[in-house]
């Protein structure tokens, strides 16, 4: 570690900084920040205690996942998360550029958060974000696109929460049929096998 910073007051009380990997500062590296205080010319014992850290600025992946409305839970990748309690790294939302509001992380891992939105989303269109990690702010990126989730005719919403579309629901129901008549045609031919 080598000596940055000493400042000398006119009643002679030192503060002397020492800091780890000084190429940190330029190339964004982890490193730890060292401090030791002389007072009156006498000298600190033992070894110089670590009073922070510093970490490069987190870090947002530009997504477009397909988030529905009426959902109100986002997930958000990158780097530099503050994974120490649920709620470390602050989020803020904007869908369409009209306004930022808060995202209350749930869960996180130094690379991945899930939060929610206090109420659930009503318009569809493009979600952008921004983190707070460790006292820096991230850039703001694209973090998903809200869509419309449609249900089928009939007011059910169990083609929109399952994923199954028209089409899927439809070949489902043929393929039950098919079946159906498939078993009754070899019952059939069993039973006349059977009579003859």
């Amino acid at each position: 570690s080598s000596s940055l910073l000493e400042a000398t007051a006119p009643s002679k009380r030192r503060l002397r900084l020492k800091l780890n990997a000084l190429l940190l500062l330029f190339f964004g590296a982890v490193s730890n920040v060292k401090a030791s205080v002389s007072s009156y010319g006498a000298q600190p014992t033992g070894p110089v205690p670590v009073i922070a850290q510093v970490v490069p600025t987190a870090t947002i992946t530009p997504a477009l996942t397909k988030i529905l409305t009426g959902t109100s839970t986002v997930t958000i990748d990158g780097t530099g998360f503050d994974a120490s309690t649920p709620n470390a790294t602050l989020v803020w939302l904007s869908l369409n550029n009209e306004g930022e509001f808060p995202c209350v992380t749930v869960n996180s891992t130094a690379n991945s958060l899930t939060c929610t939105v206090l109420s659930p989303f009503t318009i569809s269109g493009t979600l952008t974000g921004k983190v707070r990690a460790f006292y820096g702010n991230s850039s703001i990126a694209n973090v998903g696109r809200v869509e419309p989730a449609i249900a089928p005719s009939g007011g059910s919403s169990v083609a929109a929460d399952t994923g199954l579309g028209t089409n899927a629901i439809i070949g489902i129901i043929v393929g039950v049929v098919a079946f159906v008549i498939v078993v009754a045609a070899v019952v059939l031919v069993v039973v006349r096998m059977r009579t003859t």
